[in-house]
């Protein structure tokens, strides 16, 4: 399956990425702030832009793992 994640660069996506890739998902990882080359920039408030990711990675789930934190 495919999976687009918003908040892959938080504490959560950390344990979650790595268990769904060894189910042999493919993940379409976002986060606001991307602390590695392969994640997206995505605002989640901005709903344009995440209709329009989330309609191009053609997904078969939306995972929102994204949070605001401090």
């Amino acid at each position: 399956m495919k999976i687009f994640l918003t908040g892959a660069s938080g504490m959560l996506a950390a344990d979650v990425i790595p268990e769904l890739k060894a189910m042999g998902h493919v993940i379409v990882e976002t986060d606001a702030k991307p602390r590695l080359e392969h994640i997206q920039v995505l605002d989640i408030t901005d709903a344009k832009q995440v209709d329009e990711k989330i309609n191009a990675a053609s997904a078969n789930f939306v995972f929102h793992l994204a949070a605001k934190t401090n």
